[in-house]
């Protein structure tokens, strides 16, 4: 709950008195862009020692305890102009819209168009800052699942915002099957939830796939065209992955029934089973009969529900 009144030490000025404004839910992000990104990445991961979760040609991503990310830039990594003033720090709000509306009758000047989960600004110190969305809300920490047998599991559950498609149609070859499925952007480009957190997965140190036994057992990295795989070994999972993946499928009378959307794993030998949940979806029957075979192989904390309800889908692309 926002307080309304703060308790203040200093001598009567603008920074004392009605808290108001903005409500933040916490620092969501760090970047930084220098001639010496290589440097401090090193220092990052060898001094600080954060973990680093992703990296490409003059790009690092390093994560924090508590799951927040920061990021460092070189110099020839595109898009990253708004680095002007040195590093720049985002705020987490659940209601980007509202947040921007609060600094702009403030009088906060707003720097470039809006991103989908972003708002540029620049302070009344000269430097620029940063609104984000929350992209990972864990308001619901646990979903109680009862299983096929009469036991309960716990399910670690979490609400996250995606950001939805909203250019062009689908290919008119594409079954209407698929074409029907709600559309998320990855990449630039048109999607589907799965895949959508299968990369939000791979951008902290996963790899992963979409499984589906719908249509038939196929594995998918990306949106159509793309191929499809009948095999993780096909779609290129390391050994270990693929033996551990073929175990519980030969468990689960040799098919794709009711596995969980993604599989993801990580190396040296981690996987992890998330069942995407959009709207008022819940988990069926056959979902709980695999997760019940799943849990003779797996530990509870290897499971999760990802919900994106249709408030926070909005929320994204206003």
């Amino acid at each position: 709950m926002r307080q309304k009144r703060a308790i203040c030490t200093e001598p009567r000025s603008a920074v004392c008195g009605d808290t108001g404004g903005v409500e933040i839910k916490g620092l969501g992000w760090c970047g930084t862009r220098t001639d010496r990104a290589a440097e401090l990445a090193h220092f990052y991961l060898h001094v600080l020692g954060l973990s680093l979760v992703h990296s490409e040609a003059d790009f690092w991503v390093f994560e924090l305890p508590d799951g927040r990310h920061v990021e460092v830039f070189g110099l020839s990594y595109p898009g990253q102009e708004h680095f002007s003033t040195g590093p720049v720090t985002g705020f987490a709000v659940s209601d980007l819209p509202a947040a921007t509306e609060e600094l702009r009758q403030a009088g906060i000047e707003l720097l470039g168009e809006p991103g989908p989960t972003w708002q540029h600004f620049r302070g009344p110190d000269g430097n620029i800052y940063e609104l984000l969305v929350d992209k990972q809300i864990p308001e619901r920490p646990v979903t109680s699942v009862v299983l096929p047998g009469g036991s309960t599991v716990a399910i670690v559950t979490q609400r996250w915002v995606l950001e939805r498609w909203d250019g062009e149609a689908d290919a008119p070859e594409l079954p209407r099957i698929w074409a029907s499925k709600p559309g998320f952007m990855v990449g630039g480009r048109r999607s589907c939830a799965e895949l959508a957190v299968v990369d939000r997965l791979r951008r902290e140190g996963w790899d992963g796939v979409w499984v589906s036994a719908f249509g038939g057992s196929w594995l998918r990295r990306e949106w159509f065209p793309a191929p499809a795989y009948r095999t993780l070994r096909e779609a290129g999972a390391p050994e270990w992955a693929v033996k551990i993946f073929d175990d519980l499928e030969v468990a689960n009378g040799g098919k794709l029934s009711g596995f969980f959307d993604v599989f993801a794993w990580r190396a040296p030998g981690d996987v992890q089973f998330v069942e995407v949940k959009v709207g008022p979806d819940r988990l069926q029957g056959t979902q709980r009969k695999f997760l019940e075979t799943a849990l003779r192989f797996h530990r509870p904390e290897q499971f999760m529900i990802v919900e994106i309800r249709q408030a926070a889908i909005q929320q994204a692309t206003s």
